[in-house]
C-alpha cells in the first residue's frame, strides 16, 4: 500500500469516528441541560425561585442554540421582574426559532408588565404575522386592544378571527360582548346564536343573550334566557338579579322576584345594583319605607359609576314621592310621619 492509499484510508476511517464523538458530545449537552431543567423545576416547586433561575441559566448556557431553554429562562426572569434579561432570552429564542408562537406572547407579557402596552401589542402583531394560525395570539391581542380603549381594532381582529376559525367559541362570544357594548344588538344576538349552535350549554352565553334581549325590550325572551342561564349555573347571581329586576319593572311575579333578589344579595350583600333591585321590588309591593332604607344604603356605598349614582338618586326620589303621597293620603298623622322621615334622613335624600 503506498502513502496515498494509506492517507485516503486514514481520512475515511477518521470521519465516522469524529462524527460519533460530535453526536455523543451533543447528546451529553442535551442531557446536562435536561438535568439543569429538572433541577430548576424541583427548586421552583419548593419556592426557591433564585436557585431555579440559576439552573435555567446553566441549562441555557450548555445548549445556547436551543430555543426551548432560552424561552424557559426568559419566562423565569419575567416572573421575577427581571425584564431586561427576560427580553434578551426571549428575543434569542425567536432568533433561533422565529415561529415559536408562545414566545411572542411572553414578550408581550414582559412589556405589559412594564405598562408598555403599545410595545406589547407590537409583539403580538408580529406573532400573528409569523404564526397566523395560532389562536391564542389573537385572543391576547384583542384583550390588549380593549385595555387600550381601541374597540375598533379589537372588532377588526375578532371579525377576522371568526372568518378564520368559524367554530372558535371564544371569538364569537367575545365578539358578541363587544357588539353589545357598541349597542349593535342584532349582531350580538347573531354571534350568540352561533355560540349556542356550537355549544348549547354555555351559561354565560344565555346570560349575555338575556342582556341583549333586555336592551331590545324583548322581555319575555330575556326572561327565558336568564332562566336558562340560572338552570345551567345556579351560582350565577348576576342572572338571578337580572331576572328579579325584569319581573320588578314589569310589576309581575313580585314574590318570585323578591326571592330571587334575596338570593343574589346573599352572594353580594353590598352590591348597589342588587340592593337597587330589592328596593324596586319593595316599592312595587308598596313597602315604601323599607324601599327608602334599602336604596339609602345602596347610595351610602358610593358606587363609582356616575350613571349608577344618578340612577340610585332618581330611585330615591321616586320612592320618597310615593311614600309622601301615601302618608299624606292617610291624614295628619301620616303627614307628621312623612315630615319625621324627611327630617331624619336630611338632604342626602334629595341630592343636597
Amino acid at each position: 500500500m503506498d502513502n496515498k492509499e494509506s492517507t485516503n484510508w486514514g481520512r475515511t476511517a477518521v470521519r465516522p469516528y469524529l462524527y460519533c464523538l460530535l453526536v455523543l458530545a451533543g447528546g451529553c449537552a442535551d442531557r446536562t441541560a435536561s438535568q439543569h431543567f429538572e433541577a430548576a423545576r424541583a427548586h421552583d416547586s419548593r419556592g426557591d425561585s433564585g436557585a431555579a433561575l440559576e439552573e435555567l441559566r446553566a441549562a441555557a448556557a450548555v445548549v445556547p442554540n436551543d430555543a426551548f431553554y432560552q424561552r424557559q429562562l426568559g419566562v423565569a426572569c419575567l416572573r421575577l421582574g427581571m425584564f431586561a434579561e427576560a427580553t434578551a432570552a426571549l428575543e434569542r429564542a425567536l432568533e433561533l426559532e422565529p415561529h415559536y408562537a408562545d414566545v411572542y406572547r411572553d414578550l408581550a407579557a414582559v412589556f405589559e408588565a412594564q405598562e408598555m402596552k403599545s410595545a406589547a401589542i407590537g409583539w403580538l402583531e408580529r406573532g400573528t404575522r409569523q404564526v397566523p394560525g395560532y389562536e391564542p395570539l389573537y385572543r391576547d391581542l384583542v384583550e390588549l386592544q380593549l385595555a387600550e380603549d381601541r374597540p375598533d381594532e379589537a372588532l377588526r381582529i375578532l371579525e377576522a378571527a371568526v372568518e378564520r376559525w368559524p367554530d372558535a367559541l371564544w371569538a364569537h362570544f367575545r365578539l358578541a360582548q363587544l357588539y353589545q357594548q357598541l349597542k349593535l344588538f342584532d349582531r350580538a344576538r347573531s354571534a350568540l346564536e352561533t355560540v349556542l349552535d356550537i355549544e348549547p350549554g354555555i351559561a354565560e352565553a344565555h346570560a349575555l343573550l338575556g342582556n341583549v334581549f333586555y336592551e331590545q325590550e324583548a322581555y319575555a325572551d330575556a326572561a327565558k334566557a336568564y332562566r336558562r342561564a340560572i338552570a345551567l349555573n345556579p351560582e350565577d347571581h348576576g342572572s338571578t338579579n337580572n331576572l328579579a329586576w325584569l319581573y320588578a319593572i314589569q310589576g309581575i311575579r313580585l314574590k318570585e322576584a323578591q326571592r330571587l333578589s334575596l338570593r343574589s344579595l346573599q352572594q353580594a350583600p353590598d352590591s348597589p345594583t342588587y340592593l337597587d333591585t330589592f328596593a324596586e321590588i319593595l316599592y312595587r309591593r308598596a313597602q315604601y319605607e323599607r324601599a327608602i332604607e334599602v336604596i339609602r344604603h345602596a347610595i351610602s356605598l358610593a358606587p363609582e359609576d356616575p350613571a349608577l349614582r344618578d340612577h340610585l338618586q332618581n330611585q330615591l326620589d321616586k320612592f320618597m314621592a310615593a311614600y309622601g303621597g301615601s302618608v299624606y293620603r292617610s291624614g295628619s298623622k301620616g303627614a307628621e310621619e312623612w315630615r319625621r322621615l324627611d327630617h331624619a334622613y336630611g338632604p342626602d335624600f334629595h341630592g343636597g
